[in-house]
């Protein structure tokens, strides 16, 4: 099977996974395993097990180690991020985590606000480097690199590297006009028109005064493969699908009629087609199939500037 998506569930206790692939004709996306857990907290230590909920995991390698990424609840408007390498059992062909899960810690003003959605990819220094280090997109605008500061621990120490912001202009006087552009899927390098840039999808939400309910919308962008690694492209308006607006999708909650939320994609056809899995109302995926030479062709470009480090 020469490409994988793997849809997750995240629940109190445990993450479900299917794992989806085009198979060996290449064809049609068939499921390859159903469902099974993975074991992310301590067993033996009770208490953890309450008071939070996990969500939205993602998955994302790093030096050819898989990870997976989520946030945890806690009180009513709390998220904190953990992450760590996910591992496979033979015996029980299953893939798990080994507790305890790290935790991202952000310091200053920037760690008192809630963490979630970060946007993963892994950054080449130079071409010849071994190894790639590990950065995450914080937020979008500004659009805030961060990385992590010090040795492995039950705790990742996380900081800004490079922060720019965009700029408006007469082509694009706001970045995003459907709410505020928050994490998606990881991010991946693509080959465009721009030259070699890293593509990631990106959800918003935005308040409708005519339905009096908030409604997911879905976009993507690209940004510099180098320092100061900042926006170059956006998609101008939605990405969406027949299906993903209609009353047969439905409500998906009291407040919120339509949820689309980019999680992962996958590069095929000679770089030429992308497969995006998107979560639909919480309830059921869906995966988009999307022309990347179309995708990039109907972004417009971005003007932005340094905010940090300073110069």
């Amino acid at each position: 099977y020469s490409d994988v998506i793997l849809t997750w569930y995240m629940g109190y206790y445990a993450a479900m996974y299917v794992v989806m692939s085009t198979g060996p004709t290449e064809k049609d996306w068939k499921v390859i395993k159903d469902i099974d857990a993975v074991e992310i907290l301590q067993p033996s230590q009770p208490s953890q097990r309450n008071g939070f909920v996990a969500l939205d995991p993602r998955l994302y390698t790093h030096n050819n180690h898989l990870y997976i990424e989520h946030f945890r609840q806690v009180g009513k408007r709390g998220y904190i991020l953990y992450s760590d390498r996910l591992h496979y059992n033979a015996s029980w062909d299953a893939l798990y985590v080994q507790p305890p899960v790290r935790q991202f810690v952000l310091e200053g003003e920037l760690g008192q606000q809630p963490q979630k959605n970060w946007v993963a990819f892994e950054y080449q220094p130079n071409r010849h480097s071994q190894s790639s280090i590990l950065y995450y997109v914080h937020s979008i605008n500004p659009h805030r690199i961060v990385r992590q500061q010090g040795k492995l621990s039950h705790q990742l120490n996380m900081s800004a590297v490079f922060v720019t912001k965009h700029v408006p202009s007469a082509s694009l006087p706001v970045l995003w006009r459907f709410g505020e552009p928050r994490g998606g899927t990881p991010a991946r390098l693509i080959h465009t028109a721009h030259g070699t840039k890293y593509l990631t999808f990106f959800h918003s939400q935005l308040f409708s005064r005519d339905t009096k309910m908030l409604t997911y919308y879905m976009g993507a962008y690209l940004f510099q493969p180098h320092p100061p690694i900042a926006i170059t492209h956006i998609t101008p308006d939605i990405i969406a699908c027949k299906q993903c607006y209609n009353e047969e999708f439905g409500v998906a909650f009291k407040g919120l009629d339509y949820i689309l939320f980019p999680m992962g994609f996958v590069v095929r056809e000679h770089g030429h087609v992308l497969f995006v899995s998107a979560g639909r109302n919480d309830n059921s995926a869906y995966i988009l199939k999307l022309n990347k030479t179309a995708l990039v062709s109907y972004m417009v470009s971005v003007e932005t500037q340094l905010l940090h480090p300073t110069q």
